[in-house]
């Protein structure tokens, strides 16, 4: 019993770091494609957003989801108003048009996990629930394949919002990319495709 209660342990640790890891990769990808000039700006936000996702998968509180969240939108609208005035080279618009979708799988992947963390958050009340382990490990497996099909979803949406954009030939592809009404175009289809499939999720669970 204490090895399945160790490979929980380690499991959710796992969900844990790749939550902050997420969180660390988008923020390094915005502050790469953003003049070094503005670094010593934008650093500290960077900072700030990662020190925030340690703390929310530590204490998986809501107000530092909401912080993470905030910063990266953040120091995101600032590169798009970059690329928007040329401060940064259009071939960067389809990185930037990545870390937005990174972002949006940021706050999916922290809230869905908040919703579980009450059964893993405390590793001490593990052992009293050794009785429990087969239905925690089962509910673990769930949350990582939960997880795995709404990347697919998000990621899915960005290739084809670059493939459609690549047929468009009445306009340079970067001007279309840069424009702010796209990244709401993404945002709501992707966000409404995973709260049709979360209706769902209690039918598959």
């Amino acid at each position: 019993m204490e090895a399945n209660l160790g490979t929980i342990r380690l499991l959710w640790g796992i969900l844990r770091i790749l939550s902050t890891g997420l969180v660390l990769t988008t923020s390094t990808i915005i502050l790469l494609i953003t003049p070094a000039t503005w670094w010593v700006s934008v650093i500290p936000f960077c900072a700030v957003s990662v020190v925030a996702a340690i703390l929310a998968v530590a204490e998986w509180r809501m107000v530092w989801i909401w912080l993470v969240i905030l910063v990266q939108a953040f120091i995101f609208t600032l590169a798009l108003f970059g690329i928007v005035y040329g401060l940064i080279a259009d071939e960067y618009v389809p990185v930037l048009l990545l870390a937005f979708t990174m972002i949006l799988a940021n706050e999916h992947t922290l809230t869905t996990t908040l919703s579980y963390s009450c059964q893993f958050a405390n590793g001490g009340d593990l052992f009293v629930r050794e009785f429990n382990a087969e239905s925690l490990r089962i509910s673990l497996n769930y949350l990582y394949k939960l997880l795995a099909r709404d990347g697919l979803i998000l990621g899915a949406g960005f290739v084809l919002s670059v493939v459609a954009v690549s047929f468009v030939t009445f306009a340079p592809a970067a001007s279309i990319l840069s424009d702010p009404s796209l990244y709401i175009v993404i945002a709501s289809i992707s966000l409404a495709a995973l709260i049709l499939l979360k209706e769902e999720e209690p039918l598959s669970h």
